[in-house]
């Protein structure tokens, strides 16, 4: 079960990178995150609570 949760996480991550670099801050959206991974919107809010949230965390680990 982690190993999926860590999975999805880093999938979600790689998501909002491409979404920032194709289309900057305002492409950053969840339900954009959702429809690329393949999540659902609500699942997306399981792993980050903002858009802040995602943007801290891809500096932290970037």
């Amino acid at each position: 079960m982690a190993e999926h949760r860590a999975m999805q996480r880093s999938a979600l991550l790689d998501a909002a990178r491409t979404l920032l670099s194709e289309g900057g801050t305002d492409a950053l959206t969840f339900p954009a995150l959702a429809e690329r991974t393949g999540l659902a919107r609500s699942s997306v809010y399981e792993y980050f609570r903002s858009r802040g949230a995602v943007v801290e965390e891809l500096c932290a680990v970037d």
